[in-house]
């Protein structure tokens, strides 16, 4: 890789960040956007004089857009996550390994444990008590400011209003966790353009996003994942800390699970066990967070601008399969943006089945070379959102489409080509009469005589002081031709501004006759009042 490519991919990865965060319209599946970190991640290891500020290895997806909404201040950096990812030289599983030994060598010593819990796929979000009373919830934002939500996670059922009561309190208690939308309650919600939400995490985003609390935000849950309490007993284990928070009537659907740091097989086993029920899980989640569990140790590993390197997140492969592809469409929305949406065998993944899939852009489209009777690698991205990965199998039989170097050849088009469909048109049409000049001399000659009649009756009028109705003035163009229609319809409009002016003079005129009459009045009145004051 160039350092060009590298700035190429920084900009690209800003781009979909912007998407994810601000717009909530993701173009790619989480594994594209986190597989583009992660040639970034490697990039900067080898070249470290590559690195730029705004890498999204050194800084935080940012959902503040600048809606002039109010922002509140986090008191200590709300970090993201590090990932044990796939890439070109490692698996996930390898990734993790890595990161266990450096914690442990960094330790100095495996007498401690690690908490593993879900990664959830929603919006992070910091909830703030002061003596056991909610007074603030922030977005993660940049990190340092979240935008204000309080009066959306107060309409939240799942989110206790006040902690729960005979417990000994102090100053203030944070606790941060991910707003959701369960599985169960993605078909019955809608956007503010009565649209349906495609994915649970658009849900949760859009109706956090909007300046209106909707009431639909009952329906979205809290689930906690790190509490900040001082003097809590429990405060330096990170996995008792979550039973507290479960204890003061938050939800949380999986109780953390805690492995001995001396057991890297345990630890694995746990990973399995824990995706193989992942779909059982009423909200969706990609992943798995490990954590140090002991606060204390964790905190004194640091953090980068980015994460902490106390914990990282193992993401799950989404669940992928291979089908041919029978056609490819353009949809045209009413901005006259054009999406590819590509179709493809029908077939089943996690219990769903699946046929079609959006490539969010023509440029997508080009980049990924998909053709008509291709086989594809399709999946669910986060078990939602139908997705086209990569090409497997490239059709080389050209009695299936024309020109098998344009991926555009034999496309739909829906909406898009008005052209073609005005030459369908004229194409099926009848042939229009022929019209001869005797037609147009008798033509203007009707429309003469009826014009000349219109303003003879406009003039009769005028002189006997009545205005035109509206019955009056109305032309019947039963068997008139569009010229004497026209000809009609300016006529009766000149007339109307004729009567208009008229009027208007007239209104002048009277205006200004009872204004001489007033001044004629004072000045004959005035002499006779100052004598009877004076007698």
């Amino acid at each position: 890789m160039t350092q060009q490519d590298y700035l190429w991919k920084v900009d690209r990865a800003k781009r979909l960040s912007f998407e994810y965060y601000v717009l909530n319209r993701p173009s790619v599946s989480d594994e594209v956007f986190d597989g583009l970190v992660a040639q970034i991640e490697q990039a900067e290891q080898e070249h470290p004089e590559w690195t730029v500020a705004d890498s999204p290895t050194q800084q935080v997806g940012s959902d503040l857009n600048g809606n002039g909404r109010r922002t509140i201040r986090h008191r200590t950096p709300m970090l993201s996550c590090q990932k044990a990812q796939t890439d070109n030289k490692s698996t996930n599983r390898e990734k993790l390994e890595k990161w266990l030994k450096a914690t442990e060598k960094a330790i100095g010593h495996k007498d401690f444990n690690y908490c593993l819990e879900w990664k959830f796929d929603g919006i992070s979000c910091s909830l703030v008590y002061l003596n056991g009373d909610l007074i603030s919830a922030a977005t993660r934002g940049d990190h340092f400011k979240g935008q204000d939500i309080t009066e959306h996670v107060m309409q939240m059922i799942s989110v206790p209003h006040v902690l729960k009561r005979g417990t000994t309190y102090h100053d203030r208690v944070e606790v941060r966790g991910e707003v959701v939308c369960f599985k169960s309650t993605l078909p019955v919600l809608s956007d503010q353009d009565g649209k349906m939400y495609k994915d649970c995490r658009s849900a949760a985003a859009g109706l956090t996003n909007q300046a209106i609390v909707d009431p639909q935000c009952a329906c979205l849950k809290f689930i906690p994942w790190e509490l900040d309490a001082p003097l809590f007993s429990c405060n330096n284990s990170h996995s008792e800390s979550l039973k507290l928070a479960d204890f003061h009537n938050f939800t949380y659907g999986f109780n953390a699970q805690v492995v001995p740091a001396a057991d890297h097989n345990q630890l694995f086993d746990m990973i399995e066990k824990m995706e193989a029920c992942r779909d059982n899980q009423p909200f969706p989640v990609d992943g798995i967070v490990i954590k140090v569990d002991d606060k204390q140790l964790s905190a004194s590993l640091g953090a980068t601008e980015h994460h902490p390197k106390g914990s990282i997140a193992y993401k799950f492969a989404a669940a992928k399969t291979v089908s041919r592809v029978t056609r490819i469409e353009v949809t045209v929305g009413k901005t006259g943006r054009r999406t590819p949406v590509v179709h493809f065998e029908s077939v089943m993944i996690l219990g769903r089945e699946v046929k079609k899939a959006s490539l969010g852009s023509e440029r997508m489209l080009e980049e990924m070379g998909v053709k008509r009777g291709d086989m594809v690698e399709v999946g669910l991205a986060n078990d939602v959102r139908p997705t086209i990965y990569r090409v497997i199998e490239s059709n080389t039989d050209c009695t299936d489409c024309t020109d098998m170097t344009d991926p555009l050849e034999g496309i739909d088009f829906e909406g898009a080509d008005a052209e073609e469909e005005i030459t369908d048109d004229v194409e099926t049409a009848p042939a229009a009469p022929e019209v001869t000049a005797a037609d147009l001399e008798a033509a203007v000659k009707a429309c003469e005589e009826r014009r000349r009649g219109i303003e003879q009756e406009a003039r009769e009028k005028a002189v006997t002081g009545l205005e035109l109705s509206q019955t009056g003035n109305k032309v019947t163009t039963d068997n008139v031709s569009p010229a004497e229609s026209t000809e009609i319809a300016e006529s009766s409009n000149k007339q109307s501004k004729a009567l208009k002016i008229g009027a208007a003079i007239v209104g002048v005129l009277v205006i200004a006759v009872c204004g001489i009459t007033a001044l004629a009045a004072s000045v004959f009145l005035a002499p006779v009042l100052v004598g009877a004051f004076k007698g």
